[in-house]
């Protein structure tokens, strides 16, 4: 992952007029210098919980941007997905794995996408074949996409239609009251 902490460039300190003017200024008001330097001494530990929280929270969406950008500059698509209530159908079109994407793209291989459906009334879908012919990778990537609709974000895939069951729609909300 890339690194986005923003790294600042070491203080270039005062030049010698600029240090003999600060030491008047302090001479002239000692008092608010002892004060601010009381101040800094008190709070050298402190930082606030939400700023800290944004902090790491925003290295990650970031990072996200970064990695979305890689595999969009290779020709992947993304979106978001489209969330429908009730019966509508699943639908995923040019659906992938994110870590075998980038695999494939350092290699110079192509990146297999697939589409999948269930239509209306559909609520199982069976995946068979042979040893290694991607059915787990298949499987990770509906599993992520629908990870990643749920946190608001990007899916890998264009487009994504899925739905939210009216049944775990009603428990949430009753298990809430």
């Amino acid at each position: 992952m890339k690194d986005y902490t923003v790294k600042l460039p070491p203080a270039a300190g005062m030049n010698p007029v600029e240090a003999q003017i600060l030491e008047c200024v302090v001479r002239l008001y000692p008092e608010l210098f002892f004060r601010l330097d009381a101040y800094c001494r008190d709070n050298a530990g402190f930082a606030d919980e939400t700023v800290m929280r944004f902090d790491r929270e925003v290295q990650f969406y970031l990072a996200l941007r970064g990695y979305i950008a890689s595999l969009r500059k290779a020709g992947l698509v993304f979106c978001y997905p489209q969330v429908t209530r009730g019966r509508a159908p699943l639908r995923v079109r040019e659906g992938f794995g994110l870590a075998l994407a980038r695999k494939c793209i350092a290699e110079q291989a192509p990146v297999v996408c697939s589409d999948f459906t269930l239509a209306e009334g559909e609520r199982v879908l069976v995946v068979t074949g042979p040893n290694q012919e991607g059915k787990s990778t298949f499987l990770r990537s509906i599993g992520l996409a629908q990870l990643m609709m749920q946190c608001g974000l990007f899916v890998a895939a264009g487009p994504l239609q899925t739905r939210y069951g009216q049944d775990l729609y009603q428990q949430i909300f009753q298990a809430a009251n």
